[in-house]
């Protein structure tokens, strides 16, 4: 009966080499909690609720400044599974392109809201050229190319608003 100590002892050692040795999962990648401004605002993407509007641009050929925007309609409230889905998605490494430049004028369609903690993070989201701002606290604190995951998001964006033509059409 000795050898079934070490069996376990050797079956423990390869589980935690494979797996881990638990805790919540990979240290969270430094580019994308650059992007949403630091631990705090990459601790709000697992907040919930999170909050989407459409939005209206208030100045034509706007500058693409989260103030020449207004709401456009009402506030819709993702579902948990609709969170969770949008959360994946936001805090892949993958998503993004790094380091790549777009030579288009983002147009933002629809602004992600998470409050929670005493800090509010707005995501706006070009859905055209795949863009996304981010601004924590009402400060710009990144922004970056979503090319990745665009028809992932596109896809969430068309079931949360499905009476908008525009959202539909993309």
């Amino acid at each position: 009966m000795a050898p079934i100590p070490h069996i376990r002892m050797a079956l423990t050692g390869m589980l935690l080499f494979l797996f881990g040795c638990g805790g919540t999962g990979s240290k969270p990648d430094p580019q994308v909690v650059k992007l949403y401004g630091g631990e705090a605002g990459y601790g709000l993407l697992s907040e919930r609720p999170v909050e989407a509007v459409r939005l209206k641009m208030l100045v034509p050929d706007g500058s693409g400044d989260p103030q020449d925007y207004e709401p456009l309609g009402d506030v819709v409230t993702l579902s948990d599974e609709q969170s969770a889905k949008l959360e994946a998605l936001l805090k892949s490494p993958d998503a993004y392109l790094w380091d790549v430049a777009k030579a288009c004028e983002p147009i933002y369609g629809v602004r992600l809201e998470i409050e929670a903690e005493g800090h509010r993070l707005e995501i706006y989201l070009c859905l055209q050229c795949e863009l996304l701002l981010v601004t924590l606290d009402g400060k710009t604190v990144g922004g970056e190319d979503f090319d990745n995951i665009g028809p992932e998001l596109i896809q969430l964006m068309k079931d949360l608003f499905p009476g908008d033509a525009d959202i539909q059409e993309l």
